[in-house]
């Protein structure tokens, strides 16, 4: 297993070889909006630290002991310049300059305007041209997981399950304001502001015996984890919440004390290829009792 980060992470800490990679500050390169009609222009500003290298430099090197000389032609600076040039950008000096350019639209976006104002040249890449509330092409499918039409399917692992008996709390996950997704993490100054904790409905922890700020173990057959309480009012009862994007930290007996919830989830995709992250069912107790 080959991995190439800029920081030890869980995932780099499993691979057989790390290849040190440069950050944003270190190379030129190019982003695009999604939501908002921009591109945005990242210039290198230092070069890179030791012995990390780009993306970019990765793959050339590699390239060259595979014996494939015509990769890397172009340096980073000239595939960013061939993008530019393929965009709307006016003006590539300008755009450099400033780091920005936004994308200016004759008239607000509306969704499926073509299919508003021509129906008949415009289908929708359905069978019959249009919005399809009941799909012919699902029920052909006669898979009870995909039904033709929107419907309530029970989880997985749910409250009616019978897994209840040993695993009665549902858990969910939920981002927070001190990280995105798993970047920003280590920081400590972050965890200063807001601790990676697992909250908990007040009658549910009174059952446990578990008071706020107590370490307790969750876990179900998948993993354990050793994490801090949050006994709050403001999660239902039945339900804890794992706050997702904490890195995996085993221990010596293989607890999770970093609080990563895919530690306690399933692996199996929905059939539709979503991840059921909420699907999961666990049991918590105070630790050491």
């Amino acid at each position: 297993m080959v991995v190439h980060e800029q920081f030890m992470t869980a995932t780099a800490r499993f691979a057989d070889i790390v290849l040190p990679s440069s950050t944003l500050l270190e190379r030129n390169d190019i982003i695009a909006g999604g939501a908002t009609p921009f591109y945005g222009r990242v210039n290198k500003i230092i070069e890179p630290l030791y012995e990390s290298k780009s993306h970019l430099e990765i793959a050339e090197m590699l390239a060259a002991h595979l014996g494939l000389s015509e990769y890397g032609a172009k340096t980073d600076e000239e595939l960013v310049r061939q993008i530019a040039d393929g965009s709307s950008i006016p003006d590539y000096t300008s755009f450099k300059e400033n780091g920005i350019y936004r994308i200016k639209l004759k008239e607000p976006f509306v969704s499926f305007s073509d299919q508003i104002k021509d129906p008949a040249n415009n289908p929708f890449p359905t069978p019959s041209g249009k919005i399809e509330i009941y799909s012919e092409q699902l029920a052909k499918l006669d898979d009870p997981l995909i039904p033709a039409i929107p419907k309530y399917l029970e989880p997985w692992e749910g409250l009616n399950d019978s897994l209840t008996m040993r695993y009665p709390l549902q858990l969910i996950n939920k981002h927070v304001k001190r990280r995105a997704h798993s970047q920003l993490e280590t920081l400590p100054w972050l965890k200063e502001v807001e601790m990676h904790a697992m909250q908990i409905n007040t009658l549910d922890a009174e059952t446990r015996n578990i008071h706020d700020g107590d370490v307790v173990k969750v876990f179900n057959d998948r993993g354990i984890i050793v994490i801090p309480a949050k006994v709050t009012e403001r999660i239902m009862l039945g339900v804890i919440c794992l706050p997702q994007g904490a890195w995996y930290a085993p221990d010596e007996n293989g607890y999770d004390r970093g609080g990563c919830a895919n530690t306690l989830t399933r692996e199996q995709h929905s059939p539709c290829g979503a991840l059921v992250t909420n699907s999961c069912l666990v049991q918590v107790e105070k630790y050491g009792v």
